[in-house]
C-alpha cells in the first residue's frame, strides 16, 4: 500500500486524489481541510480514507505528502512537517509560486533531504502543461493534467 497524504482538497489537492483513487487499488489517502463540507465529501466519496481539518499525527504514515494549500499556508505547513514526517517521506506542493516555498525549506533546513525525507522542488504546473500543450493555463483543464502527471509521477517511483 502507498499512502498519499493531502494538505487541501480543493481544486488541484481534489483533483490529484481522485485521479489516484480512480486508477489505484492500493493507495491510502489522509487529507485535511479547514472546510467541514469539503471532508465529509471526500470522505462519501471515498477520496479521502482519513479525513482531519488541520494535518496532524496521522500524516507521518504517508509516503507522500502534497501540500495543496494557498502558498502562504503551505508555507506554515511546511514548519509542521519539518518535525512531524516520516524518514522516507517524499514532500511537494502543488503552488506555482516556488521561491517563498524554497526560502522556508532552506531556512527551516529541510532541503532536499533532512531525517531521510525528500522535499520535491518541481513545477507541477509546468510538467502539466508539457503533458497537454493545448492546455493554455488557468482553471478549467490543468488540474486534471496536474492529476494525470502526479498518478505518472507515483507509478515510476513506486
Amino acid at each position: 500500500m502507498i499512502t498519499c497524504g493531502f494538505v487541501g482538497l480543493g481544486l488541484i489537492g481534489g483533483s490529484i486524489a481522485r485521479a489516484l483513487k480512480a486508477n489505484r487499488k492500493d493507495i491510502v489517502i489522509i487529507a485535511c481541510d479547514p472546510n467541514e463540507e469539503t471532508l465529509k465529501l471526500a470522505t462519501e466519496q471515498k477520496i479521502a480514507d482519513e479525513a482531519y481539518p488541520a494535518p496532524c499525527d496521522a500524516f507521518t504514515a504517508c509516503d507522500y505528502i502534497f501540500l495543496c494549500a494557498p502558498v502562504e499556508f503551505n508555507v506554515k505547513y511546511l514548519e509542521y512537517f519539518k518535525d512531524n514526517i516520516g524518514p522516507d517521506t517524499i514532500l511537494t506542493d502543488v503552488g506555482s509560486v516556488k521561491g517563498i516555498i524554497h526560502k522556508e525549506v532552506e531556512r527551516l533546513g529541510m532541503e532536499f533531504e533532512d531525517k531521510g525525507c525528500l522535499v520535491a522542488m518541481l513545477n507541477w504546473w509546468l510538467m502539466a502543461w508539457d503533458m497537454n500543450p493545448a492546455w493554455k493555463g488557468g482553471h478549467g483543464g490543468g488540474e486534471e493534467t496536474a492529476a494525470k502527471y502526479y498518478y505518472f509521477f507515483l507509478g515510476k517511483l513506486s
